[in-house]
């Protein structure tokens, strides 16, 4: 009898035992995952400061208009990482960083899978990173490749020395997370189908070029190139004033230098007003073969001579209200006087 109180004691103990380790565990997994839900500077498989989202904290952003498509993906204690298109250009990336974090000299970009996926590491490239808040800038083949990988499903690595660590210590680490990456992909191509050919700083200032020292109508180049203006102003509405310059060579007199270069202006600017510019916000002039740009002396200076430039100039909005508030004031003194 005694003997079967003294084994009902021990099996509760026991259980009491196993109870208390049990939660014991459960409340480490639940402190691990906790902690995971957090977006933190934490370390992973070696030493070295690691900036990285949480599984459920992937952030990435789509903006897109015709000027520009721009995904942006935010990493803790670090900034923004960004994919950008602009109207014209190829694509590129760059790191926006809130702060310099990283030393200057070689950064290592290697592609993963996440860490429940298969796959080999795939080394993408080895690039020169600077010092300061937007240390990288990577051209067309890195960004292109980049962004492959993260539909692919792969996440991307940037590792390099911290800016404060000592010699020899483990690199600091950034990772861009492809969780959330494909929805806002889907939008970033359709954006880049509707950018504009060309932006406002590979416009702002065109040479158009003629083939001979006498009259001729424009040349598909030229037409090209004064379609893209036009498609420019019609959706940025704050260029408001367009310089037309004509010129010549030295061929032929001046004064007929000067009535061709006259004819050429004016063939430009008649071509702006057909196509929707507002005349008055045309200035044109002619110089005949005053300002050369080259030697007449060669077949190739006098070609880059023949020329009618356009320059494009954006009105600033608040300086043009407060304008016409001045002048508004001015008509109603006039009338009360």
């Amino acid at each position: 009898m005694l003997f079967a109180k003294m084994s009902r004691l021990c099996l509760r103990q026991v259980y009491v035992f196993v109870l208390q380790l049990c939660g014991a565990v459960l409340a480490a997994f639940l402190c691990c995952n906790l902690a995971g839900a957090q977006p933190a500077m934490a370390v992973v498989d070696h030493p070295g400061i690691y900036y990285s989202n949480a599984i459920n904290s992937s952030s990435w952003r789509y903006s897109g208009t015709e000027f520009e498509c721009r995904l942006a993906h935010r990493v803790p204690f670090f900034g923004d990482v960004v994919f950008r298109k602009r109207a014209g250009e190829s694509s590129a990336f760059f790191m926006d960083a809130r702060e310099a974090r990283f030393a200057a000299g070689e950064v290592h970009i290697v592609a993963q899978p996440p860490a429940w996926g298969k796959g080999a590491k795939i080394s993408m490239a080895e690039v020169k990173l600077k010092r300061g808040k937007r240390p990288l800038w990577l051209g067309t083949k890195e960004t292109e490749q980049m962004l492959a990988q993260l539909l692919g499903g792969r996440e991307i690595f940037i590792a390099q020395k911290a800016w404060f660590t000592v010699k020899h210590s483990e690199p600091a680490r950034l990772e861009i997370s492809n969780i959330g990456f494909r929805a806002v992909y889907r939008q970033y191509l359709n954006c880049l189908s509707s950018l504009l050919p060309a932006n406002f700083d590979q416009l702002r200032r065109s040479a158009l070029y003629f083939q001979t020292a006498v009259s001729e109508p424009l040349t598909a180049k030229a037409i090209t190139t004064l379609e893209n203006i036009i498609l420019l102003v019609s959706k940025d509405k704050s260029i408001q004033k367009f310089f037309v310059d004509g010129h010549a060579s030295s061929t032929g007199t001046r004064s007929d230098n000067l009535l061709l270069s006259k004819d050429r202006a004016e063939l430009v600017s008649n071509y702006l007003k057909s196509n929707g510019v507002p005349a008055e916000q045309i200035i044109t002039r002619w110089h005949g073969e005053r300002y050369p740009v080259a030697s007449n002396n060669t077949a190739k200076g006098r070609a880059k001579n023949r020329r009618v430039t356009v320059r494009l100039e954006k009105v600033d909005k608040a300086m043009d209200q407060k304008e016409q508030k001045m002048q508004s004031l001015k008509h109603e003194g006039g009338a009360g006087e």
